[in-house]
């Protein structure tokens, strides 16, 4: 069950995807990557996405603060949706997330073939107690 706390937060991603996005410039794409997604309509109004990811890094992740970025491919972007602080993912190893937006229609409107991706991490805390933060 998704909390009311994530989808506000996601919502208001989704609402600032311009400020979100280069915000999340500053984070690192080497920690998770975007394996797959998916979207299709849901009721009433929203869009149901689904996202795997996996864990680039050679450590177990205990704690991650991460953000899922879609653009379309002349450069504007979709929106983002943030990834579960409590994943716990194993190295190499992936985990899928289904999540109910508003204001995402388009990953459901254009083709899949004009969408880009990018996983974004602010912070993360591995199993071993190791904290990583970037800028």
């Amino acid at each position: 069950m998704v909390s009311v706390a994530r989808v506000i937060a996601a919502c208001l991603v989704a609402l600032m995807p311009e400020v979100a996005a280069a915000q999340c410039n500053r984070g690192s794409p080497n920690i998770i990557e975007v394996v797959t997604w998916s979207a299709e309509k849901s009721a009433p109004g929203g869009t149901s996405v689904t996202t795997t990811v996996r864990n680039k890094t050679s450590k177990p992740i205990e704690m991650i603060d991460a953000t899922i970025w879609f653009d379309d491919v002349l450069g504007g972007s979709l929106g983002g949706i943030p990834i579960d602080r409590d994943l716990r993912l194993d190295p190499g190893k992936e985990a899928t997330e289904t999540n109910k937006m508003i204001g995402f229609d388009r990953l459901v409107t254009l083709a899949p073939k004009n969408i880009t991706t990018r996983g974004c991490t602010k912070a993360v805390l591995y199993q071993d107690g190791t904290k990583e933060t970037f800028e």
